[in-house]
């Protein structure tokens, strides 16, 4: 995986935009996928907005999101802020 995360931005937007239980638990994955790739850089304002993403997932209404987005990340050493 590349190492800048500006490159999987589209991606990530577009799954946010699908409110439906399936798109939250694909971008939950999408974001550990891309956040834990070894080496990932990230500008402030591109941490800015993963940890905006991985809040709004965090306030879902869906239990099974929220225990998936936090079960991938629950071995994380350098975890987002938000899920840390």
């Amino acid at each position: 995986m590349d190492n800048k995360i500006h490159k999987h931005l589209p991606d990530l937007l577009a799954l946010a935009h699908d409110r439906s239980t399936e798109g939250r638990l694909a971008l939950a994955d999408r974001l550990a996928q891309v956040f834990l790739a070894q080496s990932v850089f990230m500008t402030d304002k591109e941490e800015a907005l993963v940890n905006e993403l991985i809040e709004d997932l965090l306030k879902s209404e869906s239990q099974e999101v929220r225990h998936a987005l936090l079960s991938r990340f629950a071995e994380a050493v350098d975890a987002p802020r938000p899920v840390a």
